[in-house]
């Protein structure tokens, strides 16, 4: 029984096949990829909507490493309190999570190519019962997400206070950063999971794998985490006045402590990180093109095999698959024939093959309607009145502003997904501007902007500082959006989903 505290369940959904007796289940099963197809469906037994002209949504998780992204899928709950989807996945099992809005509760939940997932939630007075089974962690069904919760404190309790010139120092050599990272943020988190904390050998195997691969982004956006330790340790305003320079290839040894190479990284958006170590400007490696995958990944193990380990494995073949899928998302450019010759050649029309190929189909439909980025200069302007400068360039037609940068990951995620409304905008009084700052390297931003299309402004320092204070935001995605006589009309921080944001923008459009 649960109380209703917007607490995470975990809930892990398996057939037959993957509690058969011949299963190890002390050890995860291997996600294997395939282009599938899951099912999940169930029912809210007691809910009561509160307005019955507009139903609950219900949102479903699913994340794609072969599309290195995490896909949402809209849903609602209806008057009965059943919901059901029927979606696209990329592994057997899947682990994604399903939301529910008005009842502050979201579950973990496994997919399995070909069959359908059933969840039944009871109501009852201040808690929840629910009945999910078979399940992947049965002995840490009513408690995982405690001990999740019990760890972030131990982690605050264990971790070593920093004060700025510990920072200086990590600046100043990246390599000592890697100790105390080790130690003391990555290192705190494992020992709890390793602690006696009656959760069963799966479900700390779980949970350490978990906590891996959300530190190793840490890692491997260096620039930006020290930039945010000397913000914490200092005044915010002198932020922009330190040079955080990229490590040298030294610093990078420390993949070879997160096990890239294992299938269990499947679970999740793991593999995601890899778009970071192909953008990675030390690493410097080169965009794959129309090159034979035989001869690019020559020189890619050249680069990385020392750092991580090993030279053969699903790692390099999900380098791969990145590295066309940043094609697809930074470029916007959809395969050549002599790539999907190469991609043939090397995969042997296997399921990474056919996965590449879908999203191909969907690229090119959306590179029919983007557009040349735009970049303009800053208008010379006072601080409190530049974005009313950059605005004013508009006047007759909607205007979104969207705040982001290249190393936000919520940022890229929401701009993916307004992919499947922009069609629909693009050709009417609509203009999209993107705000960045050079948090954002400029070689970087040049690249991903050509994906994106529309009005684009690299802000310096001080600019991006006035503009969000003038808003009051403290973080990004944000957004800000103006009627056709330039006049705010909305502003807010988070991409509130397609539907939102369709609505927000048609409703000045009518005007």
């Amino acid at each position: 029984m649960f109380k209703k505290t917007g607490l995470i369940i975990c809930i892990g959904l398996y057939t037959c096949l993957f509690l058969s007796s011949c299963e190890d289940k002390n050890k995860l099963p291997n996600p294997k990829i395939v282009l599938g197809n899951a099912k999940i469906s169930g029912r809210v037994i007691g809910y009561e909507p509160e307005n019955s002209a507009e139903p609950s949504p219900v949102t479903l998780y699913v994340p794609c490493p072969v599309s290195a992204k995490i896909f949402n899928y809209q849903g609602t709950l209806n008057d009965d309190g059943c919901f059901a989807f029927d979606i696209p996945i990329e592994t057997t099992p899947t682990l994604g999570a399903i939301s529910f809005d008005s009842l502050f509760l979201s579950c973990f939940v496994t997919l399995v190519d070909g069959k359908e997932t059933k969840i039944n939630i009871t109501l009852s007075d201040e808690e929840y019962n629910i009945d999910a089974k078979p399940c992947l962690f049965p002995d840490d069904f009513y408690h995982i997400d405690s001990v999740r919760g019990e760890m972030w404190r131990y982690h605050a309790e264990q971790m070593k206070p920093i004060n700025r010139d510990s920072v200086k120092k990590f600046i100043d050599n990246p390599v000592s950063y890697l100790p105390y990272a080790f130690k003391y943020r990555l290192g705190s988190r494992l020992a709890f999971a390793e602690k006696d904390s009656g959760m069963s050998e799966r479900g700390k195997a779980y949970l350490i794998h978990e906590f891996k691969s959300q530190f190793i982004q840490d890692f491997l956006n260096y620039p930006q985490v020290m930039s945010q330790l000397y913000q914490m340790t200092g005044k915010k305003e002198d932020t922009f006045r330190i040079n955080i320079k990229q490590p040298d290839k030294s610093y990078y040894v420390f993949m070879k402590h997160f096990d890239l190479n294992s299938p269990l990284n499947l679970y999740g958006p793991y593999y995601s990180s890899i778009q970071t170590i192909l953008e990675d400007p030390t690493l410097d490696i080169p965009k794959i093109g129309d090159h034979r995958i035989n001869v690019w990944l020559a020189d890619v193990k050249f680069i990385l095999s020392e750092l991580v380990g090993f030279d053969e494995g699903i790692f390099y073949d999900m380098l791969v698959s990145n590295a066309y899928v940043k094609q697809f998302e930074d470029d916007c450019m959809p395969l050549s024939e002599k790539q999907k010759e190469n991609i043939n050649f090397y995969f042997k029309g296997n399921e990474i093959e056919k996965i590449l190929l879908r999203k191909n189909e969907d690229i090119k439909k959306w590179a029919e309607k983007k557009g040349v980025p735009i970049i303009n200069e800053t208008p010379a302007a006072a601080p409190g009145k530049l974005i009313d400068a950059i605005v004013a360039k508009y006047k007759g037609k909607v205007v979104l502003v969207d705040f982001w940068a290249t190393w936000c990951g919520p940022c890229l995620n929401a701009m993916k997904e307004m992919r499947k409304i922009k069609p629909q905008l693009i050709d009417r009084d609509v203009v999209f501007i993107y705000l960045t700052n050079p948090s954002s390297p400029d070689k970087l931003w040049n690249s991903m902007i050509n994906g994106i299309g529309d009005e684009h402004y690299y802000l310096n320092g001080e600019e991006w500082e006035s503009i969000m204070d003038h808003f009051g935001f403290s973080g990004i995605p944000s957004y800000v959006i103006y009627d056709k006589a330039g006049n705010m009309k909305e502003k807010f921080t988070d991409y509130p989903g397609n539907e939102k944001m369709r609505e927000k923008v048609e409703e000045l459009l009518k005007k």
